[in-house]
């Protein structure tokens, strides 16, 4: 018999059930039903680790774990009802247009690791 640990991250519990999850070859990620998508895995965000767009209304926060290495180019575009973002230590890169028409961004925690911020990351939000 298999036993299972439950870790609670940024408010995940078992009320929070998942209602969307996908895994790509280096990173999967999890859409909770408190809104928040949780991406995991190792290295950089390629098209193929993107592929929230059918429930990117839903999306209210996000959390990158340990291992992703970058945020690629419109990989948050037009989440309109995502507020707040928290980067671990290790992103060293947002892309161009990243938070693109994120209309309802606030708040975004960044690590001492990035080296590179597109210009153009936050265009069309009201953060700044």
């Amino acid at each position: 018999m298999k036993s299972f640990v439950l870790a609670t991250v940024e408010g995940i519990t078992p009320q929070n059930m998942t209602i969307h999850q996908r895994r790509t070859k280096n990173l999967s990620w999890t859409l909770y039903a408190n809104g928040l998508l949780r991406i995991q895995g190792t290295g950089i965000m390629t098209d193929e680790s993107t592929p929230w767009a059918e429930v990117q209304d839903k999306i209210e926060s996000l959390v990158l774990d340990l291992g992703v290495t970058s945020i690629k180019s419109n990989a948050f575009y037009n989440c309109d009802n995502l507020a707040t973002v928290s980067v671990p230590n290790g992103v060293t890169e947002i892309s161009t247009y990243a938070f693109y028409s994120c209309d309802s961004l606030s708040s975004v925690s960044l690590p001492s690791s990035i080296t590179s911020i597109d210009n153009k990351t936050y265009i069309q939000t009201s953060y700044r």
